[in-house]
């Protein structure tokens, strides 16, 4: 893609449809004592983007909750990240999406990617035209992705190699997402 010049992150899911079986209000999601609200739950679009674009010296952002839920957490997020030199980052979260959505789009001078997780599409937008990225049919596969870390995670803790992402990296997520709560708080100004 050349030059990473911008990149969006976009995760949002009903927080009821999530587990139908349980009471949405009685998540832990619901309940930002016990790390609920999508800036904690929905960590991951932080780690992505520290893992594809690194540290962000900018932290900016507006959130809260907004919907008719019955929560006392967050339940979306507007997030912009940057640093001297770019690129710069917009990450928006929610609890709200009616249509399970994870779609991550990165910009480069020379082209673009748009990966749609829901579906199962990864595509190259070049001067040219889109073309479509084969990744296998086991690419899209997010419950493998969960299984292989609980066996990584298991076997670390029996005497095994140490898991690939250490404690260290995740804290640096997870003060980001500290960072972004902050902001959040900030009075905005004119």
């Amino acid at each position: 893609v050349g030059r990473v010049v911008r990149a969006s992150l976009q995760v949002g899911q009903g927080l009821p449809d999530w587990r139908p079986a349980q009471d949405y209000r009685a998540s832990y999601s619901a309940d930002p004592a016990r790390g609920g609200g999508v800036v904690l739950d929905l960590v991951h679009e932080l780690d992505a983007a520290r893992w594809l674009f690194g540290e962000f010296s900018t932290v900016r952002a507006v959130g809260g909750h907004f919907s008719r839920l019955e929560i006392a957490s967050e339940d979306s997020a507007a997030i912009l990240l940057g640093r001297p030199g770019g690129p710069a980052v917009a990450i928006g979260l929610d609890y709200v999406s009616r249509r399970p959505m994870r779609r991550y789009e990165i910009v480069g001078d020379e082209a673009s990617l748009c990966w749609d997780l829901p579906a199962h599409r990864l595509d190259l937008i070049g001067q040219i035209g889109v073309e479509a990225i084969d990744c296998g049919p086991a690419a899209f596969d997010v419950a493998a992705t969960y299984r292989a870390a609980m066996t990584e995670l298991l076997t670390a803790v029996q005497g095994g190699p140490p898991c690939r992402q250490d404690l260290a990296e995740g804290l640096r997520s997870a003060t980001l997402a500290l960072r972004v709560k902050d902001a959040m708080r900030e009075p905005a100004t004119s």
